[in-house]
């Protein structure tokens, strides 16, 4: 499957979550609390991915500029929640530092999948807390150019259980604010990478337990009318995998660090 079909694949399994959801909420009879949101959201993430070896050895992919589109849906009942996300990131620019050289970077791609699901608890002056509990799955695929016509790609597949938890606070009738923090622990990586010139492949699993995520959001919400919102938002991911053996050899160990910050506009419609 390649990076178009899974993204296409993502927002259909997104859009017939909150289809089917939207149809039943506008089934039930009007004591029903449930609600269905889908949310579009445009952005720009700067990304990077570095490699550190036993050996000191260091691989950068820095300044990865990347423009992102994302679809959620969002169910509510009461004060109960489920949410369900895919993202796909364009990428457009960037440099890999290697061994004293700068290469720049050609493309290709990140995705984000997620599925949490929370329960949120009121409390007083406008304030609620809610916690949560999921999984995720966070792909970088990049790959350069050489002069001389050589090609290498990486592709770094990060994935955990997730929690978290949420505070809103709701501003007046038609603005809240909110901070979103997620620890994804255990955090697991696989990185695989090859040059077109001599077809070498390489792998590199991480040793789990050693290895930890965070992402950190804040955003501010505009209720436009009783449907149509609208927000901007800041996310912050920080991934570290610590402890990696590449080839199955315990002999080469890397530590491998992810960061980007993102900002985008979202705009939601409530069924």
């Amino acid at each position: 499957m390649n990076k178009k079909q899974l993204f296409l694949a993502g927002v259909l399994c997104v859009g017939s979550l909150g289809s089917v959801q939207a149809q039943d909420a506008m089934n039930m009879n009007s004591s029903s609390s449930m609600k269905t949101e889908l949310e579009l959201s445009q952005g720009y993430r700067r990304d990077s991915l570095k490699f550190k070896g036993s050996h000191g050895h260091h691989l950068k992919f820095k300044g990865i500029d990347t423009w992102t589109t994302r679809v959620d849906a969002l169910v509510t009942k009461d004060d109960m929640f489920m949410k369900a996300l895919v993202g796909y990131g364009d990428v457009y620019d960037g440099k890999l530092h290697a061994h004293n050289h700068h290469v720049k970077v050609k493309g290709d791609y990140t995705a984000d999948f997620a599925l949490t699901f929370g329960k949120r608890y009121n409390m007083e002056n406008g304030w609620f807390v809610a916690p949560t509990v999921g999984y995720g799955v966070y792909l970088q695929d990049f790959h350069t150019k050489h002069k001389h016509g050589n090609k290498a790609r990486v592709k770094a597949t990060w994935y955990s259980p997730q929690f978290g938890v949420c505070v809103n606070k709701q501003i007046n009738d038609a603005w809240n604010a909110y901070f979103d923090y997620t620890l994804l622990y255990p955090m697991s990586l696989q990185v695989k990478s090859n040059t077109k010139h001599n077809h070498n492949r390489h792998t590199m699993e991480n040793s789990a337990y050693k290895s930890v995520g965070n992402i950190f959001l804040l955003g501010a919400n505009w209720k436009m009318n009783s449907n149509w919102s609208l927000r901007p938002e800041i996310e912050v991911m920080e991934f570290f995998s610590r402890g990696g053996d590449s080839h199955g050899s315990h002999n080469n160990k890397k530590h491998v660090d992810r960061s980007s910050i993102e900002y985008r506009l979202v705009l939601g419609y409530t069924f």
